[in-house]
């Protein structure tokens, strides 16, 4: 009976050893995977960012003096018009507004 029990338990810990190093051999190809460098591809889609207050003010100004008297307050569509058209723009045609920055240092959105 002993010996049996040897043969089971020497069994048991040659299948734990294996399957310890089958974890780790699969754990370094991941990894050794993982490390490379991967190729996306890179799509730039345009965010209209919502108009700021003094943007929607300017423009209500602009609408007013284009109408030569009182001007209609924009309505959300008109404002979300503007804002796509000013996403689709290309950087360096507007330069009378600044456009939101991502500051990674300070984690906020700043003008820039």
């Amino acid at each position: 009976m002993k010996m049996v029990l040897r043969i089971v338990g020497g069994l048991v810990a040659v299948l734990v050893l294996s399957g310890a190093a089958a974890f780790t051999w699969a754990g370094s190809v991941a990894d050794a995977r993982l490390a490379r460098p991967h190729e996306t591809h890179r799509v730039d889609v345009p965010v209209p960012f919502p108009l700021s207050r003094e943007e929607v003010e300017a423009l209500t100004q602009e609408r007013a003096q284009g109408l030569d008297g009182g001007a209609e307050p924009l309505d959300a569509q008109e404002l979300t018009a503007i804002a796509t058209q000013r996403a689709q723009e290309p950087p360096n045609t507007c330069s009378s507004r600044a456009t939101p920055a991502w500051s990674a240092t300070e984690r906020t959105w700043a003008a820039g």
